[in-house]
């Protein structure tokens, strides 16, 4: 008596494969080289052939402008340029996709007035007038800027103070009290955190010298958070 499996194996059916001499399946397999090269000069390039040796042809025979620019560039001499010059070009050349492409005209767009500013106040002198949000996104976007330091120093006069090892702003919480020490506080203080651009309460013990100390008014080390 035959096995189960031995039975399976005489009844299933055989995979059928293409034959590989059958031009409805794959007609490209029965193209000659002779065939291929005739089309190629009658313009009958197909699709993946454009991809190979076979597709130099419509380069080198021009018969497209756009590719032919793509691949084989711009005659220079064509665009009014002085190239025996010894002056850099780009101060004459504007762009080749124009019928006039050497500089001079004026631009086709006109600028909206309302994009134009009279009067505006430098940057410096309005930082007094920026929450404390934006005054974080100064100072750690522009790193050794000039608006870096102007932001700090007015961080500093709203009572805020950067721990130097931690590279964070703090100030206390207004509503609570520290306890003091000659060196140090202890107390709920308000951290601002840069990774996740909000402000975090937390009890904390703050020495002195981790605290970056500045010249001027408003010295005090950790002084009330005065609400704006």
């Amino acid at each position: 008596m035959q096995s189960f499996s031995a039975v399976a194996k005489q009844n299933s059916p055989k995979p059928e494969f293409p034959s590989l001499n059958s031009q409805q399946e794959f007609p490209s397999l029965n193209k000659t080289r002779q065939e291929i090269l005739l089309n190629n000069l009658l313009g009958k390039t197909e699709k993946a052939d454009k991809h190979t040796l076979m597709g130099l042809i419509d380069i080198i025979q021009m018969k497209n402008e756009d590719l032919s620019v793509l691949s084989l560039g711009t005659d220079l001499s064509l665009l009014n340029l002085n190239l025996n010059s010894s002056d850099p070009i780009y101060s004459q050349f504007m762009t080749p996709f124009t019928d006039n492409p050497t500089l001079g005209h004026e631009p086709s767009f006109k600028l909206p007035s309302s994009y134009t500013l009279h009067h505006l106040k430098p940057t410096l002198t309005r930082l007094s007038q920026c929450s404390d949000e934006t005054l974080f996104y100064i100072f750690y976007s522009m790193p050794r800027d000039v608006l870096q330091e102007a932001s700090a120093q007015e961080l500093y006069q709203r009572q805020w103070r950067y721990h130097k090892d931690f590279k964070l702003w703090l100030c206390k919480d207004p509503q609570q009290e520290t306890v003091k020490t000659p060196t140090s506080e202890r107390g709920i203080f308000i951290f601002f955190d840069p990774s996740t651009w909000q402000t975090v309460k937390k009890e904390w013990v703050v020495h002195y010298h981790q605290l970056e100390e500045r010249q001027g008014e408003n010295t005090e080390r950790l002084p009330d958070k005065r609400s704006r």
